[in-house]
């Protein structure tokens, strides 16, 4: 047996100018691990699934010297103006913050925030006082 026999026809490909959600979409969509990347006819590399994550991680500031703090917050306009208030009157910045809506809750939202200090004890505590829910665990 040859692999001709075995081999894809209708191979799925994107170019170096797609875009990294539209990769993320087509791998999704066709339960793929891993698409070509070609420039016209050529292969010119493989993007991975795993090379996916390392722009997530890249994006959210793993690698620089940082801590996370989780917070429960409401879902209304405004939130996160205050939360940036919070960390800047500390001294510190918002390397990266992601969030998304409650399943348990419409009406509040998971952040998640990386800053730029290993210590956030201070900053959970002032969290606590502007009345959010501060889930992030540290060492007392």
């Amino acid at each position: 047996m040859f692999v001709g026999r075995r081999m894809t026809r209708n191979v799925v490909t994107v170019t170096r100018d797609t875009s990294v959600l539209a990769v993320r979409s087509i791998l999704h969509e066709h339960q793929f691990n891993q698409v070509p990347v070609v420039d016209g006819q050529k292969v010119v590399g493989i993007i991975t699934t795993s090379d996916l994550l390392n722009v997530l991680l890249e994006v959210m500031g793993m690698g620089t010297p940082s801590s996370r703090i989780e917070l429960s917050i409401p879902s209304d306009m405004g939130e996160l103006e205050k939360i940036a208030g919070i960390v800047k009157a500390r001294g510190l910045t918002i390397i990266s913050m992601v969030s998304s809506v409650s399943k348990d809750d419409p009406g509040s939202r998971l952040a998640v925030i990386r800053v730029n200090t290993e210590d956030v004890r201070d900053l959970c505590k002032a969290m606590r006082d502007a009345g959010y829910s501060v889930t992030t665990r540290y060492e007392e």
